[in-house]
């Protein structure tokens, strides 16, 4: 995606996800434990290709932005700073 600020044309590398996709499951929830294990997969998953992305972004004069989606709360960047 590319915006114009300014002058500048500023361009984007935008992932859309749900919000639970983006947040490292939690061991003690009561979710069968086959629930627990493909969370687990799905969100190292989503770290892998979040910091190729932010390489890739990087090298190509980008920024990387994830937005999560939620019911209640609608789109919002998340910061990755666990990476």
């Amino acid at each position: 995606m590319e915006i114009k600020e300014g002058n500048t044309i500023k361009k984007y590398l935008v992932e859309l996800k749900d919000h639970k996709e983006t947040k490292k499951p939690d061991p003690k929830s009561k979710q069968k434990k086959s629930t627990k294990l493909y969370q687990s997969l799905i969100f190292e998953n989503n770290c892998c290709k979040w910091k190729y992305a932010m390489e890739f972004a990087k090298k190509n004069n980008m920024e990387f932005l994830l937005l999560a989606h939620s019911q209640k709360d609608g789109f919002q960047s998340v910061k990755l700073d666990f990476l």
